[in-house]
């Protein structure tokens, strides 16, 4: 299964560079260079749909390998419709299952699970979120901090839509988010890069 995702991750930069080369105008703060083979969570504020496209699209060849195979938690309604069929094949897994009474935890534990297997995760710990517009982050990504088995290496990822068809993204790594226990205080930091 990794190395199918690995094939579908290269699909989806590819796709994604087009889209930067002639669709999107994308502004690159990259702070660090993304190299090592351990684990990773990738902590980003949501603006648009297009932000994992953006997110894969800034990374070059030599870092799309070291992130590889990466999941990321989507929310309930675009995992389960019928426009984003392939959100499995990519490596999406849903944040809530289809029927909430079943297991209301199941995104922060298939993020552990994931973690603990040495793949590297996404997370948009408050939904939709713009630095003008606050939303209360949620605690899943306290949850998974605690609960994995070693920590993994912390990236945070701004992205700024400065127009239509601008955007701005700054990539950093912060491996002391691990100690802070409120998500709030994630996301702030996340904000002030």
């Amino acid at each position: 299964m990794k190395y199918l995702l690995k094939i579908s991750h290269l699909s989806v930069w590819v796709y994604s560079k087009l889209l930067l080369r002639f669709y999107i105008q994308l502004e690159v703060d990259k702070r660090v260079t993304i190299s090592s083979s351990r684990s990773k969570l990738f902590i980003s504020n949501h603006t648009s749909l297009l932000d994992a496209s953006l997110f894969i699209g800034s990374l070059t060849w030599r870092e799309i390998w070291a992130v590889s195979p990466t999941r990321a938690i989507l929310a309930k309604r675009y995992y389960y419709s019928p426009v984003l069929p392939f959100a499995y094949l990519i490596g999406c897994f849903p944040a809530r299952p289809l029927f909430p009474s079943l297991k209301r935890y199941a995104g922060v534990a298939a993020s552990v699970r994931y973690l603990n297997d040495s793949q590297s995760v996404g997370i948009y710990p408050e939904g939709k979120r713009t630095p003008n517009v606050r939303i209360e982050a949620r605690n899943g990504i306290v949850r998974i901090l605690s609960s994995v088995k070693a920590v993994p290496e912390i990236y945070l990822i701004k992205v700024t839509r400065e127009s239509k068809r601008k955007f701005k993204i700054v990539i950093d790594r912060d491996d002391s988010v691990a100690k802070l226990n409120d998500p709030n205080k994630i996301m702030d930091k996340l904000f002030s890069l």
